[in-house]
């Protein structure tokens, strides 16, 4: 039996606020100049600028009020990505900032809708409207809109919410597990290859997801995004998921050599 994860919130680390690096969201001269940044795309980057301390949920929260706005998806950007590009791409950042207007409209019309769409529909319409944004992006932006679905309020799922899931194993996460990984758990040579495939299934599982911890929060009687927010805060460090990428590295690299051996 693994730990239950309601034992280790009593102990474990609260979610963090998030420090603003100012410069990763200044774009440099040379960008200018190539037009890779116009001065439309850098409406908001005086605000951001000026901004003070770090950046926390509520502020973010706040910008949705009274409806989502282009102002709305830009800070959620930056406090999702405080190095100033999505999955180390500067490219995907700036479509998806180029997408604010598209994607707040599509927001706004599921929240004005009163039927609620499943949690897989919000991602797919928001990933319809821009080609930078994925489900790590998409459930962000999703969760600070406050738009519930069927399966319950949207949370965020980010490779490293999958990566505390999976390294953790909480004991009322194991049915989620199930669901993430398409084979079991032993059929893996190791736990960054669990990690890597359910990654790659972020928007497949998403619903389950939303689901589960919403089901958890309401047997605790506690808000859904306490849990998403103590699994963000508590997944492996960054020594430990160098270790987790250099199994994961030796492995791949020892099959790579072993296959062409047989070429």
């Amino acid at each position: 039996m693994g730990a239950c994860i309601f034992d280790a919130m009593s102990v474990g680390k609260e979610p963090e606020s998030r420090p603003i690096k100012i410069s990763n969201w200044q774009p440099s001269d040379k960008e200018i100049r190539e037009g890779t940044w116009t001065l439309s795309d850098l409406v908001y980057h005086d605000e951001i600028g000026k901004h003070s301390g770090d950046l926390d949920r509520t502020f973010v929260r706040a910008t949705y009020q009274p409806k989502c706005s282009d102002r709305s998806i830009i800070w959620t950007l930056v406090w999702g990505y405080p190095k100033g590009r999505i999955q180390m791409n500067r490219p995907n950042m700036k479509s998806a900032v180029r997408s604010a207007s598209p994607i707040s409209r599509a927001i706004n019309s599921m929240l004005d809708c009163e039927t609620p769409f499943s949690a897989n529909e919000v991602l797919t319409r928001i990933h319809e409207v821009s080609s930078g944004v994925r489900t790590s992006t998409s459930s962000k932006i999703a969760y600070f809109a406050g738009i519930k679905t069927r399966e319950g309020v949207c949370l965020i799922l980010d490779e490293k919410v999958i990566a505390s899931i999976l390294y953790n194993r909480f004991d009322q996460l194991r049915p989620l597990i199930r669901k993430m990984l398409p084979a079991p758990p032993a059929t893996y040579s190791c736990l960054g290859a669990q990690i890597v495939d359910a990654t790659k299934r972020q928007e497949a599982i998403y619903a389950d997801y939303v689901r589960c911890l919403n089901r958890l929060a309401q047997q605790r009687g506690i808000a859904p995004d306490m849990l998403e927010g103590f699994l963000f805060a508590n997944a492996p460090s960054r020594p430990t998921m160098k270790e987790i990428n250099d199994e994961w590295d030796a492995i791949r690299g020892k099959s790579r050599r072993k296959r062409a051996s047989h070429l």
